[in-house]
């Protein structure tokens, strides 16, 4: 089940490029999540075979495999103490694992569809789940109780994620949307429409003041949740984009694709740096190590592997960062064709790395640029300009039209959340009602 690889040998790559360390094979079927423990003796992945496994790094310790989830595990994440490991899954239910050779878990029933993704609070008291049923849901650790719910998606939420300050939620849905919610209010107070098909997946930026959201429309957008405008795009892939992660640094993203592929993203530059090409089917998840010397990916072929980064000693070029000349986007000159993959990497083979030139395109103008972290991101124009021509007067007001329309849609919005978590609460209710009198017909048929 496992196979270990120090190094990875292909043409026109350096030293400091990424590197294949091992490959884990035991899963029967499609992986659909990885993620480090935070202490890096460990790494979790869930199936489509139902199972959670958590794979040992250490040779001498064999893998553990989680058996109890009666459909798909779609998500897994480890507390931030490492002490727990959450799962997801399509049969309604969140389990909560004991991470070691026993494999104690907990269930966590609420929700009345599918569960898609499942996060934890950076205090670990507290666990965000997003589900088929239009809903997000906080639950209370250690108690394990239901704190409240999030409504206002009009489709199957596909995913959610606490901010690293705990303040914030952000959610991604199959209504194309990206929202950002207030957990104190449990209010959504901005709404991103500019995907154009699923969202299959949202990340914050360490530094708390961008958020990054990944669509089945093949693009990766950046926004400032300041401003709440976007300052980043990349038309990534060639097929859907599934999972997007940032470094620890925050000057690195790291994406998965329907197109086999792994893509590393220099935010400081705004350019692609890597394609990776190892997985033999849809890659459908990436993390980091919390140290960032390491990233994971999971995929259809029911593989994980384990990477070795090296990029993030990369040197910068201090002269590019304070230009305001900055280019927005991918770099054109990286936007290729990515070659067949070779397939799963084994004892001999080498994962097929590319690694996309420095190049970037012409400066068009001077734009704004956005600090954080010690790294600059360009702004990117919210209004096209052709051959440097403005707008025409009409154009104005059409635009000014379309926003007061967006504006009165998220009104309505919002109402409809009103409606709907107090239809959230009547159905909490109930279903409490309802488990209390199964418990006292079954107290009365065990008397008789």
């Amino acid at each position: 089940m496992l196979e270990r690889k120090s190094s990875v040998s292909v043409d026109t790559v350096g030293a400091l490029d990424p590197s294949l360390e091992r490959t884990f094979r035991g899963h029967k079927g499609p992986v659909n999540s990885v993620v480090f423990k935070p202490d890096l003796k460990q790494l979790a992945s869930g199936s489509e075979d139902g199972s959670v496994m958590v794979w040992n790094f250490r040779p001498q310790l064999r893998a553990y495999r989680f058996v109890g989830h009666t459909g798909a595990v779609n998500d897994v994440a480890y507390s931030p103490s490492g002490r727990l490991l959450a799962s997801a899954s399509d049969d309604r239910t969140v389990r909560l694992w004991i991470p070691n050779v026993k494999g104690d878990s907990s269930v966590l029933k609420g929700h009345t569809a599918a569960i898609q993704s499942v996060s934890f609070s950076s205090t670990g008291q507290a666990l965000l789940t997003a589900s088929d049923d239009k809903t997000l849901k906080i639950w209370s650790l250690p108690s394990k109780k239901f704190q409240c719910s999030f409504t206002g998606h009009a489709h199957w939420v596909r995913c959610g994620t606490f901010s690293p300050d705990g303040k914030h939620i952000a959610s991604g849905s199959e209504d194309k949307t990206t929202k950002l919610w207030d957990v104190l209010s449990h209010t959504c107070i901005k709404t991103f429409y500019e995907h154009s098909d699923v969202v299959n997946s949202v990340a914050f930026h360490p530094s708390n003041v961008c958020l990054a959201s990944c669509s089945a429309d093949r693009t990766i957008k950046i926004w400032d949740t300041r401003s709440n405008q976007l300052i980043q795009h990349y038309d990534a892939h060639t097929g859907g984009v599934n999972c997007v992660r940032f470094h620890p640094s925050g000057n690195f993203l790291i994406s998965s694709s329907s197109d086999k592929s792994l893509k590393i993203w220099d935010l400081r530059e705004g350019h692609l740096m890597y394609t990776l090409q190892g997985h033999s089917g849809a890659a459908k998840s990436a993390a980091f190590s919390l140290d960032g010397g390491f990233f994971a990916s999971a995929a259809d072929d029911a593989i994980v592997m384990v990477w070795r980064t090296n990029f993030d000693d990369l040197p910068t070029n201090d002269n590019h960062l304070e230009s305001e000349n900055l280019v927005p986007a991918i770099d054109n000159a990286a936007r290729h064709t990515s070659p067949p993959p070779v397939g799963p990497p084994g004892i001999g083979k080498s994962p097929n790395l590319r690694r996309s030139p420095p190049s970037r395109l012409a400066p068009v103008a001077p734009i704004s640029k956005v600090e954080f972290d010690g790294a600059t991101l360009p702004k990117v124009k919210q209004r096209a300009q052709s051959n440097g021509i403005s707008p025409s007067t009409e154009s104005q007001k059409v635009a000014k039209t379309l926003e007061y329309i967006v504006q009165q849609l998220e009104v309505v919005t919002r109402t409809l959340g009103v409606f709907e978590r107090r239809l959230t609460r009547n159905e909490d209710i109930i279903q409490g009602f309802v488990s209390r009198m199964d418990t006292s017909q079954n107290k009365i048929c065990d008397e008789a």
